[in-house]
């Protein structure tokens, strides 16, 4: 197998409208709903919320990384809305706006590992403090980055500024009708920075580390298992331990990274994609 024959196959597995992302989009709005009729009435800081929340949290990226890459509607401007309103609503979910976070996701993925001009270089994790120092900036990186790297034209800038209004609304809100406000605030900050822990941790840090190849081939490790725990694994990782199929072809939905690896898998390896095996 060559280039050629590896980019038919992966044209074959992008481009239409993704359902199943939809579908878990769907899972992720429903779960947040049932959270804040919980939060509403809730009096104390809720260890359960919190792991809810963090799941949460760490789940909504998937739908709104696919949304990204119009990953969700395919090819077709009629689906374009879909693929936009995922993502928006998953931004709400998260705390960040879509829009702006696609132009710096896009930026990632055209210097990936890159020093100076990779977002993503945030989550080069050498240390715990590192870790750490990434939990705390990942999602205020996402308010700042836009207007640092200068991404953003005046109409992409009031399209980020209602976002924003929408999120915040939505979580001022939230608190102004809870019956404990400080232990709903607490709860919700405790519960995203969770989610944004294993997500920095499973989807920014792992997959590329250690952030320094550049080559095309050789930005993105793959995990993968030779045993029946590598179905298990990939779902709870939402696919992205083949997330070396997302950079090379970013317009696979997230649920076809895997099968699509199985079929390019001896070309992956000749081309020296780096490779991990957990089990």
């Amino acid at each position: 197998m060559n280039q050629v024959d590896a980019q038919k196959i992966a044209v074959q597995n992008m481009g239409f409208l993704a359902v199943p992302t939809i579908g878990v989009a769907a899972v992720w709005i429903a779960l947040s709903g049932w959270i804040v009729a919980q939060l509403v009435y809730t009096s104390t800081i809720d260890p359960l919320l919190i792991i809810l929340i963090g799941v949460v949290t760490y789940g909504a990226y998937t739908p709104l990384h696919d949304a990204t890459h119009n990953a969700v509607g395919g090819t077709s401007a009629k689906y374009r809305w879909i693929n936009n309103t995922v993502g928006v609503l998953m931004g709400i979910i998260m705390g960040i706006p879509f829009f702006s976070h696609k132009k710096i996701h896009l930026k990632h993925h055209q210097n990936t590992n890159h020093a100076d001009q990779d977002p993503d270089m945030l989550y080069s994790i050498h240390s715990v403090s590192d870790w750490i120092r990434a939990v705390l900036l990942s999602t205020p990186s996402q308010y700042i980055e836009p207007f640092k790297r200068n991404l953003l034209s005046k109409e992409e800038q009031r399209i980020f500024w209602a976002e924003m209004t929408l999120i915040g609304t939505a979580r001022v809100a939230l608190i102004a009708l809870s019956s404990a406000p400080l232990a709903v605030f607490l709860t919700v900050l405790v519960g995203q920075l969770v989610g944004v822990a294993i997500l920095i941790t499973l989807f920014a840090w792992l997959v590329h580390h250690p952030h320094t190849a550049q080559e095309r081939m050789q930005t993105t490790v793959v995990y993968n298992t030779k045993t029946l725990f590598d179905l298990p694994i990939t779902w709870v990782w939402g696919y992205q331990n083949y997330h070396a199929i997302h950079h090379l072809y970013p317009k696979i939905p997230f649920y076809r990274y895997r099968a699509v690896y199985q079929k390019l898998e001896t070309f992956l390896r000749a081309s020296d994609v780096p490779h991990k095996t957990l089990v």
